[in-house]
């Protein structure tokens, strides 16, 4: 599981392809840092921005520590349209945000949708609603609510601050 928190967006400088990024402090006053969110050793969503043509979403793993990092463990999509480590060779800006192909939503009809296939590889549990062993979740699921009045991902959640 990768973890999100509201406003998280630092700083770092020119990481390369090096599979650590070595963050610097908050992107401004009103940023907070991976540091006063998250755990060392948490799995962290991050996108890596040059803020001109560059970007690379994945999942990375925190460390607390001098200074602190997120390791570039998962990419799984950048502006080349390949998982490659993208060459940042300047500054960038780290922000801490669920790339679309993790993102769950209420469409238009207000059933559950995904930006891509949701399959369940183990069971899931909601009420009286059952689903698994590899079967798609329908959204027309009876009764089915997994998001619950707080947001994404209520149900044991690390989204609640």
């Amino acid at each position: 599981m990768a973890y999100i928190a509201d406003f998280v967006v630092e700083t770092a400088n020119s990481p390369g392809t090096s599979t650590t990024v070595n963050l610097i402090g908050a992107a401004g006053a009103s940023f907070k840092t991976f540091a006063s969110r998250f755990t060392s050793g948490n799995n962290v969503f991050y996108t890596i921005s040059d803020e001109t043509s560059q970007r690379e979403t994945g999942i990375g793993v925190f460390t607390a520590g001098a200074p602190n990092t997120i390791q570039r463990t998962t990419v799984l999509a950048n502006t080349l349209g390949t998982t490659a480590r993208l060459n940042f060779i300047g500054p960038v800006v780290v922000y801490n945000e669920i790339p679309s192909s993790k993102l769950v939503y209420f469409d238009a009809a207000g059933a559950i949708a995904t930006i891509t296939a949701l399959t369940v590889t183990g069971n899931v549990n909601a009420g009286s609603f059952q689903a698994g062993n590899g079967n798609p979740i329908a959204a027309a699921a009876a009764g089915a609510t997994f998001l619950g009045g707080r947001g994404l991902g209520h149900l044991n959640s690390p989204f609640d601050g």
